[in-house]
């Protein structure tokens, strides 16, 4: 399907979507289907047929993903319509107005931030934009966005606002390194409970036991290195993915994968597939070649990853089997 779309074959993407929609029964899969045909639709200026295939759509679902693809199409359309109060409406004037599916907030982020410029609130627009080069540490897959969409002319003044204003200011990292107030709070209770279980572990009476018969000293110990070991382990794989971030974003080139196959490893993160991606990577001047990439996906994104699709990536220029999508 991606290479039928970026081949412009309008006809076969749609029998192929048709076709999709005929043949699974999941709720979830028919309403992503009908807002991928209403989003071909609206690109070709067919409105009508827009409106038609969201119909059966259920517009305030409970079940996040469905919830998401509705507003996301019906979104998009809208823009395609020039009707940006209703875009407004449907995601929110704010980031967080609305809760969007992961793999979805990026372009609705898009589709807001254009709503507002068109509305006369570039400064909005900008910001929002700036919001969240600062959590995906660049504007390049919002670019990406806008370059695969060309022919709506998205964000043509906010864009370059927020391109001009991260060149020209420092990065912001002490935002990643710095302590608010509202996180020194949060972590509080992470410092003081394993300090009071330890200072509890000595206090305690000689001789005491838990319910069960075990020392309650030695319970104490082992409650404050649960509450003390765990914290750490998630503050230094939040630093590690920050330094990995950060350093895509300095120094990493931008390139393109393009999916060979991809298969789940078995492991699941938060019930969540690892899969391994195999893609050829094309970046510069060099040969395409071939790497394998691990990630941890949302089932629905899942769908989406399907051979002859084209992804966006930076290559370590330093270990060029070395990637980081988006």
């Amino acid at each position: 399907y991606g290479h039928m779309s970026r081949q412009n074959e309008e006809q076969r993407c749609r029998a192929m979507l048709e076709t999709a929609l005929e043949v699974l029964t999941s709720a979830r899969h028919k309403q992503e289907l009908r807002g991928m045909l209403a989003r071909r639709a609206a690109r070709s200026g067919d409105f009508h047929a827009a409106d038609e295939w969201l119909a059966p759509c259920d517009p305030y679902s409970d079940d996040l993903h469905m919830d998401t693809a509705y507003r996301f199409s019906k979104a998009y359309v809208c823009t395609a319509r020039r009707d940006y109060q209703s875009v407004l409406q449907l995601l929110g004037p704010r980031i967080d107005d609305v809760p969007i599916a992961d793999g979805s907030d990026l372009v609705c982020g898009v589709l807001r931030a254009n709503a507002h410029e068109q509305t006369g609130q570039l400064a909005t627009a900008v910001q929002q934009l700036l919001t969240f080069a600062q959590a995906n540490g660049s504007l390049a897959r919002h670019e990406g966005i806008v370059q695969a969409n060309a022919h709506m002319m998205l964000c043509s003044q906010s864009m370059a606002q927020a391109r001009a204003q991260l060149a020209t200011q420092p990065a912001r990292r002490a935002a990643g390194s710095g302590r608010s107030p509202v996180r020194m709070l949060f972590a509080l209770p992470f410092t003081l409970l394993p300090i009071g279980f330890i200072i509890a572990g000595f206090l305690v009476p000689e001789g005491s036991t838990t319910d069960d018969g075990h020392p309650l000293n030695y319970f104490f110990f082992f409650m404050g290195a649960c509450f003390l070991i765990g914290p750490a382990i998630l503050f230094i794989i939040g630093i590690v993915k920050k330094r990995r971030a950060d350093h895509f974003a300095k120094v990493g080139v931008p390139g393109t994968g393009q999916i060979l196959s991809v298969s789940e490893t078995g492991l699941r993160v938060n019930n969540q597939p690892q899969v391994a991606i195999v893609m050829r990577v094309f970046v510069g001047n060099h040969q395409p070649y071939e790497i394998t990439h691990k990630k941890v996906v949302s089932v629905v994104d899942l769908s989406r990853l399907q051979p002859g699709t084209s992804l966006p990536l930076k290559v370590d220029p330093n270990k060029m089997t070395d990637v980081m999508l988006g």
